[in-house]
């Protein structure tokens, strides 16, 4: 009997050994997945983090992008109307010019 006795105690001790395998397994399996979902969530929060941080960049862009036309419409508007009186002012000098060519000419005669 005393080796049946052996035999049992030997695979008993190893079903045991198992179990606490098992057990310990288990529990480093439920802690890595509390880990990885805390990693998850941070990730999510930075990722929210970021997105808000580019969406308020590109509405900063956009702001300037609308001043910048809005800034450059009024310089071509104002340009347009210098450009204007300053045609204005030539064809006046120059009907005055032809005017004072023809008296001249008139006079001459």
């Amino acid at each position: 009997m005393g080796i049946g006795n052996f035999f049992k105690n030997l695979f008993g001790s190893a079903k045991e050994v198992a179990n606490e395998a098992s057990n310990t397994t288990s529990e480093l399996a439920g802690e890595a997945a509390e880990k990885v979902k805390d990693v998850g969530e941070d990730i999510s929060e930075i990722a929210g983090d970021v997105v808000e941080k580019a969406k308020n960049a590109a509405e900063d862009v956009v702001e300037k992008v609308k001043e910048t036309v809005t800034h450059t419409g009024d310089k071509a508007e104002s340009t347009a109307e210098n450009v204007a009186a300053t045609a204005d002012d030539i064809e006046e000098d120059a009907a005055d010019a032809v005017d004072d060519a023809a008296d001249a000419l008139n006079e001459e005669e």
